[in-house]
């Protein structure tokens, strides 16, 4: 021992540096940042490597619904560096008569993608008539499949199938099968959930404003009660020009933006409900400009107020939305919620 601590007083500074390699590999085998000592379900093979980037069209047949469902890669968007690639996608159900087409929700089909990423080759069981029974992945007396199929098909033209078997909501588990493979698998994720049963309304895109930040918007007009309200940045804040000249508040200012962006649809009516709040009706008209486009205005209508938080909208191009917002009252109460306190008559 006293060997040993002569060494260390002799060399301090080799003695620090050891002791900092050993701290910093006490660090690594513990938080394990690069997945290199993961074990059991988190370190077991992904079932099918997937992304964006290598995926061009996925198909989802089931046996609940008429036709397929295809997801189609359209435009790549401008990430983070070292984000992963995405993409704009559309989506459309051929039932045999018809094709109904829309841009696709690209939240939902990355939370697709991050499923397929989580489904591993962790717990596998033989493939039989008896385990296909028991997994709901048999075949009826006609000989068709009574599973949710799913092709990913990449930009060569190479297809994968997944067959999505019995899930479990409520354990968030599911049992799945790669192509002809003799194994099926019991996942640690609801695929059933993540490629929407095959649901054209699943995927649809729930985004009501284009792509934009709140940073991206210049200006604002709105009318109600035939009062008509004009704000428009003015440098680093905001200027209400009517029906009242002042300075606005920024920070209400800032969640009314950020509520703008963030919408997204919680239902798509078919009919405008007869028992909305008519009074707390609207049209808005948002200027923005983005690095990627001219200036432009999206333009959108606020036919009623449902409940206490939510309303329903209609676009230029006649869609309907039921959107949840905090904020959108602010633009019906402009004096009394935008102005700087100061300025509120």
């Amino acid at each position: 021992m006293n060997s040993i601590w002569s060494k260390i007083k002799a060399n301090p500074g080799l003695s620090l540096l050891s002791a900092n390699v050993v701290l910093l590999a006490v660090i690594v085998l513990m938080q394990d940042p690069f997945g290199l000592f993961k074990t059991g379900y988190a370190g077991a093979r992904v079932l099918l490597s997937a992304s964006q980037d290598s995926i061009s069209t996925i198909e989802v047949e089931s046996p609940d619904k008429p036709g397929i469902l295809r997801i189609t890669r359209k435009d790549k968007l401008p990430v983070k560096k070292g984000e992963a690639p995405e993409y704009t996608w559309d989506v459309e159900r051929t039932d045999g008569t018809k094709t109904t087409r829309m841009s696709a929700d690209r939240d939902r089909v990355k939370e697709l993608f991050a499923s397929l990423e989580k489904t591993r080759r962790y717990y596998g069981i033989a493939r039989n008539s008896e385990s296909e029974k028991d997994a709901e992945m048999a075949t009826d007396s006609k000989g068709r499949l009574q599973c949710l199929q799913v092709r990913l098909i990449s930009a060569n033209g190479k297809k994968n199938t997944v067959y999505v078997g019995k899930s479990s909501l409520r354990g968030n588990d599911s049992y799945v099968r790669l192509d002809d493979e003799d194994s099926i698998y019991l996942v640690e994720e609801n695929l059933r959930t993540a490629f929407g049963s095959g649901d054209l309304e699943y995927f649809r895109n729930r985004r009501v404003f284009p792509d934009m930040s709140k940073d991206d918007i210049t200006g604002i007009t709105a009318s109600a009660t035939g009062r008509p309200l004009q704000i428009a940045r003015n440098g680093q804040g905001w200027q209400m020009l009517s029906p009242v000249p002042g300075n606005v508040n920024g920070s209400e200012m800032n969640l009314l933006l950020g509520d703008f962006v963030e919408w997204k649809a919680v239902s798509f009516p078919t009919e405008i409900p007869k028992d909305i709040d008519k009074k707390k009706s609207l049209k808005v008209e948002v200027q923005f400009k983005t690095m990627m486009t001219e200036p432009r205005t999206f333009a959108f209508e606020v036919l009623g107020q449902k409940d206490f938080s939510s309303y329903i909208i209609r676009t230029a191009d006649g869609n309907l939305f039921e959107v949840t917002s905090i904020y959108l009252s602010h633009l019906l109460e402009p004096e009394e919620k935008l102005l700087e306190r100061a300025e509120k008559r």
